[in-house]
């Protein structure tokens, strides 16, 4: 994990690489589609949480699981088109939080 500070000294930046290759192969795919799941699966679980504590889907979250399966599917089917391809394509994730003291 990376920490800056910008120019007024207040704000704090942290991020952590995920994901950053220069190579399409099955750790990266795997990769991917891990974070792409694990988000899929919050928004499940919370839709399930809202069903059983009120009687009605979660909204949000159904319209979420939508958008993100549509991403997912966009992603592997650019990573199939790019693999073995004259194209080199670079990966990169990043998670990054930033906060004000």
């Amino acid at each position: 994990m990376k920490s800056e500070l910008n120019n007024s000294g207040n704000r704090h930046i942290n991020s952590v690489v995920l994901v950053e290759n220069k190579d399409i192969n099955e750790e990266t795919r795997e990769t991917l589609d891990g974070l792409f799941k694990a988000v899929i699966n919050y928004y499940k679980m919370k839709n399930l949480i809202s069903q059983v504590r009120n009687g009605i889907p979660d909204e949000f979250a159904q319209s979420r699981i939508a958008e993100l399966n549509d991403e997912m599917k966009k992603v592997q089917q650019v990573l199939n088109e790019v693999n073995g391809s004259i194209v080199n394509p670079t990966i990169n994730s990043e998670l990054k939080i930033s906060f004000l003291d």
